[in-house]
């Protein structure tokens, strides 16, 4: 092979030169941009549980409202009365038995 003449090998090792240059330029990009797109993808994945967060707030007050309502004392009576038939009993059916009081023994107690 021939040795180039010196304006060609000064064009060849400045396309070199270049070629080096473009992984570096690259890296710095990418480092630049990393952060900027991390924090994007951040926001996005706060906003989304940001959401969620709120459909779980709106289920959790819907289900303690129903709660409320499964353990209201009218609704026990009406099912009680309408679809089991109960009702009230009558006054010979109806038995009371005193429990003694356990106010003595609490005084007692050291």
């Amino acid at each position: 092979m021939k040795p180039l003449p010196p304006p060609a090998r000064e064009r060849m090792e400045g396309s070199w030169r270049s070629l080096l240059c473009l992984p570096v330029l690259a890296a710095a990009v990418i480092a630049l941009a990393w952060p900027r797109l991390y924090d994007l993808r951040l926001r996005y994945e706060f906003r989304s549980l940001r959401a969620e967060q709120d459909r779980r707030v709106r289920e959790n007050r819907r289900l303690r409202l129903k709660n409320a309502e499964f353990r209201s004392i009218a609704r026990i009576e009406t099912i009680a009365r309408r679809d089991l038939g109960l009702i009230d009993p009558a006054q010979r059916q109806t038995l009371w038995v005193e429990v003694p009081s356990l106010a003595p023994v609490r005084e007692k107690m050291p």
